[in-house]
């Protein structure tokens, strides 16, 4: 992913469609650990952008994301310990956790 300035730095749509070029050649796979970041009722959400702009896949919300849930299933993914490849990590932790807040979009 591009490394935005870190002061206050808000990032939009078109800054991602801006640095498309960089975010294809990495190919992330991104965790969006944001309210609403894969809201379907408006179908260019933040995911769907990411998609379009070559992300392999992204992890979102489409709705609001408790706090310490959200910590909670971040802290597990992060672990060292983690499975692999991290989308199945990723439904096993939810299943351990009980925490099924988040969607998965695939490109």
């Amino acid at each position: 992913m591009p490394d935005p300035p870190s002061v206050g730095t808000i990032i939009t749509a078109e800054y991602l469609r801006e640095h498309r070029d960089q975010i294809t050649a990495n190919a992330p796979f991104v965790y969006l650990f944001a309210c609403e970041a894969g809201d379907l009722n408006n179908l260019q959400n933040f995911a769907s952008t990411l998609l379009d702009c070559g992300a392999l896949g992204v992890v979102a919300s489409q709705n609001t994301l408790g706090a310490n849930e959200g910590r909670t299933l971040l802290r597990r993914l992060l672990d060292e310990q983690r499975g692999t490849p991290p989308v199945q990590d990723f439904f096993q932790a939810q299943r351990d956790l009980v925490f099924r807040e988040m969607e998965v979009f695939l490109g």
